[in-house]
Order: C-alpha cells, then structure tokens, then sequence
C-alpha cells in the first residue's frame, strides 16, 4: 500500500449471467446494478460468467449464416460477434470509481464455458475490451485478484462443465469448488466467489475449506438449469481496513423483476379502453387473448378490437412500447424485446427501514472446550460496533449430563443447576458491558434529564436477549425440570446487579429496575423486529449436520414462514437466502459454535465453525431490498483451554463465588 494514502478497506462489486442474447436480458438490471455499486463506492467490479447467453447466441449466429458460402463463414463469425460487443459496449454501464485518480471502476469478467460458451463468450468478451478501456476480460473459468488495500487474495470461479443438479442451493457452489481445491497448485485463497448459479450464499472458513460467496444472477430466471437458481440481484464484498472482518451484502431484485409490467403505463392521452385493456395484461403478468380480454373487461369483442389494433399499430415513444400480438397463440402482449432493452426499473420511493440482530448458538456453558474468553470479549465489541439493540440466542447454553459428559467434558461439579447459573453469568457479563459503554456515552453528554428520561436512556443502553432452549438444554426434562428456568431468573438478577452497580457508579438513581430487565429477556422462537411487519423466528433443530451444506437452512426455510430465521446446532455456520413470491426474501442465518470442538466431534471427523453472526437488513414496503451478513470467529487458543480469566472477571463483575472454584 501506498504509504502517502490514508489506510482504507477495499468494496468489490459482484454480478453474474446478464445473459445477453437471451429472453432473459435486461438493460434495467444493469442500470439498478449501476446506482447500487455506485452508492457502495465499489473499488472494482467482476462479471462472473453468463456475460452472454451461449446458447442463445449460437442460434442467432446460425441464423445469421445461414446460406453464406462456407468461404464467408469465417469473416461473417467475427463481424457477428464484434456486432454483439459493441452492442453489449452500449448496454453494459459505467460505473463511477470512488477513486479521485479514476474517473470509473474497472470491469472484469470471467467467463464460463457452460453459460457464456466455449468460444461465443470469450471472443465478445475480448471484442468489448477494445471498445471500452474500463472493461478487461480478465480469464475464462478462474480469475485470481489480489486486493492491494487489504492484502487478501479472492478467485473468482464458473463452471467449467455442466452436469449437477439438485434441489439444494449449495449444491453446485460446493462441486465447482471442490474441483478447483482438488486442482490447483496455488495456495488456497481468502475467499471463492462462485457465479452462474442463481444463489444468494456466504460461508466462512472452517467446515468448509474456503470461505465463499455463491452470486445471485442478474437476469430472469425462466427456467432452472441446476435446480439451485433463485436470486436475482448484485452482491458487494467488504474488507474494512485494520481488520480480518469482512462484510457480504446482498442487493435484492426479485420483487421488482415479479412487478417488472407494472413500469409500463399507456400513454396519457390513450382512451379508455385502451387503458383497460394495458391494465389487464399488467394484472395477469402476461398476454390474453381477446377472448380474455373481453371476459376480464365484461366488454364485447367487437369494442375492444379497434383499441387492440390501435395499441398494436401505435409507436413506442416515452416509456410506451405498445402491443404485439402473437400469432400462434393470438395473445396480445408487450414487445419482449422493449422488455429487455428499454424498460427502466424504480425502486419504491417509500422510506427504507434497517434493522439487525447478532446471535450465537451452541456455547454449552460447563463445557472444558468452551471458549468463554472468546465470547466474553469479542461478542460485546461486535455489537457495539454493529449498534445492534438485539442479541440472539438459538439454543443449547449448557453442556448436560447425558452420555457421561460429566466425566468427560464437563468441568467438575457441574451439574444442571450449575450449568445453567454459569451460562447465565457468562450471557450477563455480555448485556452489562455492552449496557455500560452506550449509557456512560450517552450519560457524559448529559445536562439536565428527569427520572423518566433517563430510565428512556437505560431501556435504549440494555439489549433485547431473545433465545430458545436446544436439546442439551432440554435434557433436564428427564429429570423432572423445566429447561432453563434457572438461567432466566439467575439471568435476570444479575444483569439487575450488574446494571445498578453500572448506575450507582455514575451517581444515578432511578428505582427498581427488575420489571425492565424482565422485559428485556424473553424466551420465544418468534418475535417482530420493532416498527415493521419483518417476523423472525428461533429454531434449534434436533439434527445432524449434512455434507451439503445449504441442506439444513434451507430444511429451516421450509419449516419456518418467518422473513428471518436464526438456527444453531449443527456447530457449522453459514448464510443461505430464498425468495418467496408471497413474502419476498427472506434469509435464514445458522450459526456454529462457541466451542473449539470435542472428543466427540474429533472421532467423527467434524470440523466444527467457532463463530457469532451479524444480520443486518433493510426493508422498502415491508420488503427486505438488502441484507448483510458478517461472521466472528477467532483461532481457537491451545487446548485444554485455560478459562480462568473469564471466571476471574465474571467473579469480580458479578460478586459471586463460581462453582468450580468450591473447596
């Protein structure tokens, strides 16, 4: 790095299959990539594969040599493609590089010999780079790029060959990186950015040999070629500077692509019935006859056929492409090529609401592998940079007894009781630190506050502790105890303590706070986030882990309806996310575990994901438009683990004498 230069991260914008020559292009997605990228300030952008359609594009190339002299076909190929270029050249947006030196971002593409062709796609692509200094043809397959500002190194994969499918998303992310990790003889990279699939995906390392990110398309999606593809919309990969964190956010577009007609207005002099009949075709998503028409109108054929010849015989002018009508079906529609190359995309122009949560599952509180001092010190720095006022907790927050644990993994004296006040501390210590930075940062700019605002301050500075029990939690059933009702209550009193003594330190007084801190842990496997109608949902499956790795989320998915699921128990983490044409996008965020793995994990060849996940997410209409994803983790320290600087700091925090520490 430039040492004049301020530090700074780098943002990479990432896109995938424009499909150009297909049904499918749409000149108004790559204006909607253009203002996102733009309004990230993206360093570079990639194109991973799909920058044509090959399949597509061959046929129009056979039709365009049909009956040339085979002596012609060589030259007439050429000029064929570079047409297509220089098409592409006047479709393809630039984008505004956050760069003073740079007036725009570079453009690379990587190319894919399933999508784009063996030949038909690196050639335009090749073609493009002449007609546009901003745009490179960086590699076919696999493209390597080394990021200067962060000193991480990212590849960028496609699909070499086809022949996977299946209903899981990750599926075929995971086989084309598996035949790259196999193959290559460099070293493994930072982070595999996967394009062609249709997938909205992030992974980090651990599990999984590389941390990955599995790119939405940038098309409409008529038709499945892997059973994996759902997402359409751009995605932006963030390294902040000074830091191993990095950000995955995903830019959403299927609500606007399943109301795409619904751009198209008549002109305004048009009369009424003309008017009816673009209304109806809008409404029904597709053409109609005339005989539908006339049933959806309750008018009379002989009325609407003069409307109907005018809107087919009328110009495209002003955003109106008038109606074609298809003579095989006799259905009257929009023009699909206007659709592709004229109609222009608007996001709705109502307020946009954020809104993020951070949640951990899986920390087995008791457990000798636990990496408390991990939890303790990086999950309240997290959420106090995030500014995130809810923390999430999806399950299993003991170790238990069951299969001897007790002799095995379990420090001594431990039982269920125990277990879960030691829990209870740990998750205290977590809500009190984070209480006592946002108050003592609100507090010191005090003037003059009454008693009521400043009870509003401490309800601001506390966190909303939303969690569900998992099944270690609920092996206490057994033995005639209701899960975790030890933890709540021990839970409760001591973030109170904590609290009060955050308060009497900083010479306030504001009474009894129990009924507050009640309010702010509750045990639910739903709640809303505040001020929207986005439902989030708690789940902590009774399962095993899969191989594939998107299996799981999206099993949660299917069982869930929630916008927003947050999952833990199988000590894996990844984020996967689905639209639905009822709710929009949705996203489930399955989390890993506190844990540094176990005798038992070990025996079974199970790396386990020692993380916490961020969730950030924006909405437009109750719409989710956005969502951002980042995991935490650390390395796990030398085993066994030496805790006893966490249970110092939790005895002196909280006054109490920890069991293990009895005589």
């Amino acid at each position: 790095m430039d040492k004049r230069a301020p530090e700074r991260g780098v943002k990479i914008g990432a896109f995938s299959r424009i499909d150009w020559g297909s049904d499918g292009f749409r000149a108004g997605l790559l204006q909607l990539m253009k203002e996102k990228f733009e309004a990230e300030g993206v360093h570079f952008v990639v194109l991973a594969g799909g920058l044509v359609s090959g399949k597509a594009l061959k046929f129009e190339l056979k039709e365009y040599l049909r009956g040339a002299k085979p002596a012609d076909k060589g030259w007439m190929t050429e000029e064929f493609l570079e047409e297509q270029a220089g098409q592409l050249a006047n479709y393809l947006p630039r984008i505004k590089s956050p760069d003073p030196e740079k007036s725009w971002c570079t453009i690379y593409i990587v190319t894919s010999p399933v999508f784009d062709g063996k030949e038909l796609g690196p050639k335009v692509a090749e073609y493009l780079t002449q007609k546009r200094q901003d745009i490179k043809y960086w590699a076919d397959v696999e493209g390597v790029f080394p990021t200067k500002q962060v000193g991480r190194e990212i590849t960028v994969l496609t699909p070499r060959t086809f022949g996977f499918r299946g209903e899981f998303f990750s599926t075929p992310v995971q086989t084309t990186i598996r035949r790259f990790c196999q193959t290559t003889r460099l070293s493994l990279p930072d982070l595999v950015i996967v394009g062609g699939y249709g997938v909205d995906i992030q992974k980090p390392k651990g599990e999984s040999k590389v941390a990955y990110v599995g790119l939405p398309v940038l098309s409409v999606l008529y038709e499945t070629r892997t059973g994996s593809e759902n997402q359409v919309g751009v995605s932006v990969v963030e390294y902040l500077a000074g830091s191993d964190i990095s950000l995955f956010r995903t830019h959403h577009f299927n609500d606007i692509l399943a109301r795409e007609r619904e751009f198209i207005n008549p002109p305004d002099d048009a009369p009424s019935n003309q008017k009816a009949i673009v209304d109806a075709i809008i409404k029904h998503r597709g053409g109609l006859t005339i005989g539908l028409l006339a049933h959806e109108l309750k008018r009379s054929r002989k009325k609407l056929r003069p409307a109907l010849e005018k809107l087919v015989n009328a110009d495209a002018h002003n955003g109106w492409p008038g109606l074609v009508l298809d003579e095989g079906s006799k259905k009257y529609d929009f023009p699909l090529q206007w659709l592709q190359h004229q109609l222009l995309f608007k996001e709705p122009g109502s307020p946009r609401k954020e809104y993020s949560a951070v949640s951990f599952g899986c920390m087995h509180g008791g457990s000798i592998f636990t990496d408390y001092k991990f939890f303790l010190e990086e999950l309240p720095k997290v959420i106090l940079r995030s500014g995130a006022k809810i923390l999430v907790g999806a399950g299993d927050f003991i170790e238990g007894l069951h299969h001897d644990l007790i002799l095995k993994e379990v420090y001594l004296g431990m039982n269920y009781t125990r277990q879960e006040k030691f829990s209870a501390l740990v998750v205290a210590e977590v809500m009190v630190r984070v209480f006592e930075q946002r108050f003592k940062e609100a507090f010191k700019h005090r003037k003059r506050w009454n008693k009521d605002e400043l009870r509003q301050i401490i309800d601001d500075a506390l966190l909303n502790f939303i969690y569900i029990s998992g099944n270690h939690c609920e092996w206490t059933v057994s033995a005639g105890f209701h899960p975790l009702e030890t933890f709540r209550s021990f839970l409760v009193d001591r973030v109170d303590y904590g609290i009060n003594r955050v308060l009497e330190n900083c010479g306030v007084d504001v009474g009894d706070l129990t009924r507050l801190v009640k309010s702010k842990v509750v045990y639910d496997h739903q709640f809303t986030f505040s001020d929207s109608e986005i439902g989030a949902g708690i789940v902590h499956p009774h399962m095993a882990r899969a191989k594939t790795h998107s299996i799981r989320p999206q099993e949660v998915l299917n069982f869930c309806k929630d916008h927003i699921v947050f999952s833990a128990n199988f000590h894996t983490t990844i984020a996967v996310g689905e639209w639905d044409s009822g709710i929009g996008q949705r996203k489930v965020s399955q989390n890993g575990t506190i844990k540094t793995g176990t005798g038992f994990e070990d025996r079974k060849l199970k790396t386990v994901d020692k993380y916490f996940n961020f969730l950030r997410f924006v909405t437009q209409d109750n719409r989710i438009v956005m969502t951002e994803v980042a995991f935490y983790g650390a390395p796990d320290p030398a085993k066994p683990l030496d805790n006893d600087d966490a249970v110092e700091l939790l005895r002196n925090r909280f006054d109490i004498k920890l069991p293990f520490q009895d005589s």
